[in-house]
């Protein structure tokens, strides 16, 4: 098993090596087993002992997270490289909670040390949902693409905020359909021009002429700061995330 000591040294050696304003690091893990049975005989009998850490790094109010179950100095450098890759370029969240400080940890026992106020978890908002509310969202994600690629507590998050700050719930595609409507322009196009007026460059795939000139015809519209919001509004922690620092070297 992991030992404290063994704990404080990887834990030492990741926040020498971590550039962000703040990073945090979990640890879980523990022993494993496993035994079959078959015919009254034991055909497979294994057992692993696995830890991993989650180190979560911060650059003004932006975070991500990595993992690793690699201890050695190169694979620690990998997984802080990769959590502040990851953190640069989320947006900034305004509701982001400091991190606990060497303070609010409290003492070593043999001088206890005063905890500070720590903000509060729990907003009173979201406890107030209703299970009618909860209901009524579930029934207006029903069927939707966004129910693919949201696990339940991503989608519950979103449902929360999209009731709260936006006073409606809408899918995915209700969205950007109700954009798209309002520039007469297609989800499709609005997706793209999001990406566009940000300054990515985007690389669209389609084998349909027709298809073509639709990808081309996003730069006769803009869409404004409340829209632009709205959209990046569909963040999730669950959502797809392109990694730079996995990339191949190219010629």
């Amino acid at each position: 098993m992991l030992t404290k000591e063994q704990a404080g040294d990887v834990f030492d050696r990741i926040k020498r090596l971590s550039t962000g304003d703040e990073v945090e690091v979990l640890f879980s893990g523990g022993r494993f087993a496993l035994t079959r049975f078959a015919n009254n005989t034991i055909h497979q009998n294994v057992a692993e002992e696995n830890h991993v850490v989650s180190v979560r790094s911060v650059f003004s109010g932006r975070t991500a997270r990595a993992f690793t179950n690699k201890f050695d100095e190169e694979s620690l450098r990998q997984v802080v490289r990769s959590a502040e890759s990851l953190a640069k370029v989320q947006h900034p969240d305004a509701d982001l909670l400091p991190m606990p400080d060497a303070r609010s940890a409290g003492g070593t026992g043999e001088s206890p040390v005063p905890t500070p106020s720590v903000p509060s978890r729990y907003f009173q908002q979201t406890a107030g949902i209703t299970p009618e509310e909860l209901s009524r969202g579930k029934g207006q994600l029903a069927g939707a693409l966004v129910l693919g690629l949201e696990d339940t507590g991503s989608r519950m998050s979103r449902l929360g905020k999209a009731e709260l700050v936006y006073g409606e719930l809408l899918t995915v595609d209700e969205l950007l359909a109700r954009i798209g409507k309002a520039h007469k322009k297609t989800a499709a196009q609005v997706c793209l021009r999001w990406l566009t007026q940000q300054g990515i460059v985007v690389i669209p795939r389609t084998s349909k002429i027709e298809r073509l000139a639709e990808n081309l015809a996003i730069l006769d519209f803009d869409l404004s700061d409340a829209e632009m919001k709205e959209i990046a509004g569909l963040a999730r922690r669950s959502g797809r995330i392109v990694d730079w620092t996995w990339s191949p070297k190219w010629d």
